[in-house]
């Protein structure tokens, strides 16, 4: 009997150091599931924390990128305004310059001087012409309308004489009608 109690204990000891070690198997592999669970969070994390600095980057990049074109731009436009700008100060001086040579030339040359007043003369001329048109045109429209004037009164004196004989007329006509009847 203490052979089976011994038998039995040892079964039981045998099962219960079986159930021991399946247990602590258990807990090592929930440990090691729970690990690996951990290192697949981990890495997901990782990688989204490395894809999201990826992205942060190639925003940076683009941003930069953008930021140099548009200096570029920026400097370009400076560049033909200022080119553009120092283009018409040379005109201007140019301008200028001709212009100074021309006055120049204009009051050294004597030819140049006596064409001046040739002009001049000449539009003098012009406007005294004009004035002398002006007041034979006005003399002529004035002696038209005197004649006008002189024809309506000459017209109208011959309708007045015309008039007067009429009643006269009729006056001489009355004292003979008056004569024969009376």
């Amino acid at each position: 009997m203490r052979h089976d109690i011994d038998r039995v204990t040892a079964l039981r000891r045998s099962e219960e150091q079986r159930v021991a070690g399946l247990q602590k198997f258990a807990q090592q592999s929930s440990w090691l599931t729970t690990v690996a669970d951990k290192e697949n969070k981990a890495d997901a994390i990782r990688k989204a924390n490395m894809k999201a600095r990826q992205e942060k980057e190639d925003e940076e990049r683009r941003l930069l990128a953008e930021k140099n074109e548009n200096s570029k731009r920026d400097l370009a436009a400076k560049e033909l305004e200022t080119s553009l700008l120092l283009e018409m100060k040379l005109q201007r001086d140019k301008q200028q310059a001709k212009e100074l040579e021309i006055q120049r030339i204009c009051s050294q040359s004597e030819e140049l001087k006596d064409l001046e007043r040739q002009l001049k003369i000449a539009y003098v001329n012009k406007e005294r012409a004009a004035q002398h048109q002006e007041a034979m045109l006005m003399s002529k429209i004035e002696s038209d309308r005197v004649a006008r004037l002189e024809w309506q009164m000459e017209k109208d004196r011959i309708l007045d004489l015309k008039q007067q004989e009429d009643r006269k007329r009729e006056q001489r006509q009355k004292l003979a009608s008056q004569k024969e009847g009376g």
